[in-house]
């Protein structure tokens, strides 16, 4: 069973600021935040950047809103993107959660194939586990992603002060 780690408003708030801090002497042209949970930290990180330009990527890992049950052969789904027409040179992608990594993998070559081989892109997520990250087939974004936590997906289940409580929900059955 996995441990509920529930980020407050005030955490949250410090981990984007730390993030932006990594990312302060980086000239960016776009933001691109991966729905769902990327959206906030992207949004947030907008404004504390000074970059207006915001494209969005909606893929999902989980299927569900339940506490996670899935392993590396679970397929990403991606359902759209937004993408602003204009010529970004340096790219700052946000993530909430990463673990294999798959979503950034899946994303690199949209915007590859969108803005041309010779964007640089920067990947971010505020929580990361390393490890797995490094064991996967996507390990080449272990090395240069900007993260603020390092966390055990295997034992910690993150849950956003604008989640949805999952213990909620057993608590009123079990009442």
């Amino acid at each position: 069973m996995r441990n509920l780690k529930k980020i407050t408003w005030e955490q949250y708030n410090h981990h984007v600021i730390d993030l932006a801090s990594q990312l302060k002497d980086v000239k960016l042209d776009l933001i691109v935040g991966v729905a769902r949970g990327g959206l906030a930290p992207a949004t947030q990180l907008s404004h504390l950047l000074g970059c207006r330009n915001f494209g969005i990527y909606a893929a999902q890992k989980t299927v569900s809103d339940e506490v996670l049950v899935f392993d590396q052969k679970t397929e990403v789904r991606v359902t759209g993107s937004i993408f602003p027409n204009i010529k970004p040179k340096t790219i700052l992608v946000v993530e909430d959660v990463m673990g294999y990594g798959d979503i950034f993998s899946l994303l690199d070559a949209s915007l590859k194939e969108f803005y041309g081989e010779e964007v640089t892109i920067i990947y971010s997520t505020l929580y990361v586990d390393l490890d797995m990250l490094k064991n996967s087939p996507n390990a080449r974004f272990a090395k240069d992603i900007k993260f603020v936590v390092n966390y055990k997906k295997s034992e910690d289940w993150i849950v956003f002060p604008w989640e949805k409580d999952p213990t909620e929900d057993k608590e009123n059955a079990d009442g």
